[in-house]
This record gives C-alpha cells, structure tokens and sequence, in this order.
C-alpha cells in the first residue's frame, strides 16, 4: 500500500571536529516517510538504506570541515572514519546534510517529509522539511550521491588489490531495488597482505599404539 505515513527515531554517536578540537555526541534524529511504491519489498529496503547510512556510515565518524584537510589527513592515518563536510559541522549542518543524503538514497520509493535533528550537547532541534533550501549541499557531494558511502576509504598501503566484487554500492550489500536484484551479480575486494609469512606447522612427535593381536 503507498501513501503511508511512517516514522523513525534512529540515534548515533559521532564525534565533530570544531575549533580544534574533537568532541564527542549523541545525535537523535526523526524522520517522516511517506510511501510511494506500493510494493512493501521496496519499502523495507528504503527504510534498511536509511538505518545503513545512519548506523554504518555516520555512527562512530568523525564529522568535520573539508577544509581540515591537516586534521583530516591525521584522522585517517590514525584508521578513523572521516566524513568531510562543505562547512562546520554544526547541528543544523549534520541534520541538512543526513536529510539530503536520505531523500537521494530512497529514490522515488519513499518521500522524507520532515527530519529534526538533536543532540545531548544542545537542547534545540533543528527541523527540515522538502521545500528547505539545501545550501551548500546543493553542490555535488557525498549527500546527493545514491551510493551508501559517505567518506572515501584509503586503500592500505604495501598491499595487493585483488578486484573482485565490493560492498560499496547497495548492490554490494544486497539492498538493490526489487526490480534490480540479481544474487550472482555480487562482487567483493580482497586484499593480500604479501608481507606476512606464513606460520611454520609445529610438529610433534606422535606415538601409536596398536592393540596386540597375538595371543
């Protein structure tokens, strides 16, 4: 059934980096859905998309002006996750952002008709909504782009790629639109570390015993 009104309450936490310095934060968010598709298949995988980007993207990020490029560089060199943005990540910043990388990740399945966003270091919430305009996030960037990624992954150094499928995209984590889904159509990256030996097999000395036949 389309044209159902749903909501959902997900929180994360995150840490932003302002003035210097990283501070820690727990964000709540409330999004407003409208189905568009009537088949629910599709409507749960929208849904699934949007607990992913939230969870598995923004969750335990560092979320920071992509001007910082010297912090930006020592986060990354530290195996942090980064997601850069166009300004200063501020409440209302994060909520824009997460409300134009939601409304591009749903397609045309589900409509976002409203996202607040809060967080424990504030008592305002900030409110957005389809008429808002997007600002900086009008630009091309991580949040109009349909893929799940929302920072670019460094490869580790000294290693070999092997190319082979990756979980980047959404067909890559088996979340593809009904009409899409292909299961052999999935692919995955490994990568070989050449550097490391391997370990030698400690032998040990192993008696048998046989029980005497002779009697």
């Amino acid at each position: 059934m389309s044209n159902v009104r749903i909501g959902i309450s997900p929180h994360f936490f995150a840490a932003t980096h302002l003035l210097g310095k990283m501070v820690m934060n727990s964000y709540h968010i409330n999004v407003q859905l409208l189905t568009v598709t009537d088949d629910h298949i599709d409507q749960n995988i929208a849904i699934e998309r949007i607990k992913y980007v939230i969870n598995e993207q923004f969750a335990d990020s560092v979320l920071i002006d992509e001007e910082e490029k010297e912090a930006i560089k020592l986060y990354e060199n530290a195996g942090v996750k980064v997601i850069p943005f166009p300004t200063e990540p501020v409440d209302q910043i994060i909520g824009l952002a997460l409300y134009s990388k939601i409304e591009t990740i749903v397609e045309d399945k589900i409509v976002i008709t409203d996202l607040d966003i809060t967080s424990t270091n504030t008592t305002v919430s900030y409110l957005h909504g389809e008429d808002e305009a997007l600002g900086p996030f009008s630009d091309n960037g991580w949040w109009n782009n349909v893929e799940p990624e929302c920072h670019k992954q460094k490869k580790p150094r000294g290693k070999k790629i092997v190319s082979l499928p990756t979980t980047d995209t959404w067909k890559g984590l088996n979340m593809e639109w009904e009409e899409d889904h292909n299961p052999e159509d999935i692919t995955i990256e490994v990568v070989l570390d050449t550097k490391s030996k391997p370990k030698k097999e400690s032998r040990e000395n192993v008696v048998e015993f046989k029980p005497n036949d002779k009697k």
